[in-house]
């Protein structure tokens, strides 16, 4: 099956995953999420990942609509679902061949069109598992192409950068103009110019032998593996 999507419990097919276009994580953004890679179809760190989507809907005051446990359940569950079904990619990376990418979305409901919250009903999840696309092993031996673009943190924001929410579209922006020039990866600066996160990725550098990663006060998203 490869790619599967349980919504609220049932899963079905890509084509049949039907959202109203009255939720409030369409309308505006209004919504956490999470994204887990699997290792031997086994989610990386799920219970990083949904500690920190909890500490999201925190942030915003929105309820999930499953606990954790249940979350993490439903998480195997829909990986099992979409077993088998793989297509072979040319120049694939080896641990990259046969695992899942795994997004997890709570929203806080459809209601009546409103920016208030409270319009807000009938909370939705959602795990969406697909093939695994990562970068070419060629990729991985000789790297890929990052730019500094012109999409910059001029925190603070308004939204708690640790939340990591639907309203992306500062990275939505910074990839188009990366990608317009040729670049893989969007590197993305502060108000005084240092280099704070990709668009889709925590920043290291090694000097002296040490690893180093921009602070997170500097506005950035608490990676799993940072």
């Amino acid at each position: 099956m490869a790619s599967v999507v349980n919504l609220d419990g049932r899963i079905v097919p890509p084509r049949d995953a039907v959202v109203s276009v009255l939720d409030r994580g369409f309308l505006h953004g209004d919504s956490v999420y999470e994204v887990i890679r699997t290792y031997g179809l086994r989610p990386f760190e799920t219970g990083a990942h949904l500690s920190r989507l909890a500490h999201s809907a925190e942030r915003i005051g929105l309820v999930l609509r499953w606990d954790l446990a249940r979350t993490a359940a439903e998480i195997t569950r829909t990986i099992e679902a979409s077993r088998g079904g793989d297509v072979a990619v040319p120049g694939a990376a080896p641990w990259n061949v046969g695992e899942r990418y795994v997004r997890v979305v709570m929203t806080r409901g459809a209601g009546e069109i409103g920016v208030d919250p409270a319009l807000a009903a009938d909370p939705l999840a959602i795990v969406i598992v697909q093939p695994l696309s990562g970068p070419a092993m060629e990729e991985y031996r000789h790297g890929v192409a990052a730019r500094v673009v012109g999409v910059e943190h001029t925190g603070p924001r308004t939204v708690d950068p640790t939340a990591k929410t639907g309203s992306r579209i500062e990275n939505v922006l910074a990839v188009r103009e990366a990608r317009a020039a040729g670049a893989h990866e969007a590197l993305m600066l502060d108000r005084d110019g240092f280099v704070t996160e990709g668009a889709t990725s925590n920043v290291f550098r090694v000097k002296g032998g040490r690893i180093e990663t921009p602070p997170l006060a500097s506005g950035i998203l608490e990676g799993v593996t940072r």
